[in-house]
């Protein structure tokens, strides 16, 4: 589910659409680095927001998951493409739960906060 890179989100919305990227409050577009939010689903009543990065050179697009290096694929990308991006993220999600409590708890500059649907209010 698309989220706002930053700022609040409500699991309980739905998708964010186009207001999952920074460009969306931006009147004029230009080219330049994008960010989107992904809500995972953790469990339940626990979604994580995941930013990805996205920044265009020539005919290579650089997709950035987390502090790691960017994963370079072609604007004309193929399927195995993107399973390594999805590892990333899969890996990325996976750390919060390895590191430091305290970034789990009050979030990063990439996962700022956690979402918490209210009992019985969670997405079918």
């Amino acid at each position: 589910m698309g989220v706002p890179p930053t700022g609040e989100w409500r699991t309980n919305t739905g998708d964010y659409h186009d207001a999952a990227f920074s460009f969306y409050h931006t009147p004029i577009l230009t080219v330049r680095e994008t960010q989107f939010g992904m809500s995972i689903q953790i469990f339940e009543h626990l979604w994580v927001r995941q930013v990805v990065i996205l920044r265009k050179e020539g005919d290579q697009v650089a997709v950035f998951v987390d502090d790691g290096e960017a994963i370079w694929i072609p604007v004309s990308y193929k399927p195995s493409d993107l399973e390594q991006i999805c590892e990333r993220v899969f890996q990325s999600v996976l750390g919060i739960y390895r590191g430091n409590v305290n970034v789990f708890v009050h979030g990063d500059d990439r996962l700022m906060t956690i979402g918490f649907a209210p009992q019985g209010k969670g997405r079918e």
